[in-house]
């Protein structure tokens, strides 16, 4: 037995998937933007305040200002991270050149 479901009983299945899924995606989108403020940013790096103005000044890491109030998004913390990361080192491959002083 082959059951037929109109579009008018289906309406009210679509509406509430289409309200499920903006309430998903409204939640997905809050967990992931975490914001930091100057001090909280300053002491998760382990940098001074002044340390994170001069970033700031040549255009380091980018930022949001309210009032006074400086926020820096995870995002944009996780890019000045990256481009300012060393290479690890590989055993065997650095190479060191002592100079010695002529007598």
């Amino acid at each position: 037995m082959v059951n037929i479901v109109t579009m008018d009983e289906l309406s009210p299945l679509v509406d509430e998937l289409k309200s499920l899924s903006t309430i998903v995606k409204s939640l997905q989108m809050r967990d992931m933007t975490k914001v930091y403020t100057n001090e909280s940013l300053a002491l998760m790096l382990g940098v001074s305040k002044r340390t994170l103005q001069n970033y700031r000044d040549k255009g380091l890491i980018y930022y949001s200002k309210v009032e006074r109030q400086i926020f820096y998004r995870q995002e944009d913390v996780d890019n000045f991270l990256l481009t300012h990361s060393n290479a690890p080192f590989q055993h065997g491959k650095a190479h060191l050149t002592l100079k010695h002083k002529k007598s």
